[in-house]
């Protein structure tokens, strides 16, 4: 802009911080969940206004994340990778029924 046209004031942040990892957008009033895993980003409405119910929203989501697998690829999984996870949940899966099994023999 020139001299005559001073540049427009920058608009106010929609998003107002309000805890670690909690945000409150500025024109509903709503709250957001913001976490970091494996380089990545997620956010996710709470769905609520009250801050309380927001809190424990906010701890129920971080569990979830937490348990998120997080490998060096991004997540990514190839076949034979998924073949061999499969294969050694069966074998696993098998091992526990034969122990049950010769329990009640």
């Amino acid at each position: 802009m020139n001299a005559n046209h001073p540049k427009a004031p920058a608009p106010a942040a929609p998003f107002h911080k309000v805890a670690q990892n909690s945000y409150r957008l500025v024109s509903s009033g709503t709250y957001y969940a913001l976490f970091k895993r494996s380089g990545k980003q997620i956010r996710k409405s709470l769905k609520t206004k009250d801050p309380a119910f927001a809190k424990r929203r906010l701890a129920e989501l971080g569990a979830k994340v937490s348990r998120l697998s997080h490998t060096q690829r991004g997540g990514i999984v190839t076949f034979g990778e998924s073949d061999k996870m499969i294969h050694s949940d069966i074998i696993a899966e098998i091992a526990m029924y034969s122990r049950l099994t010769h329990k009640w023999c």
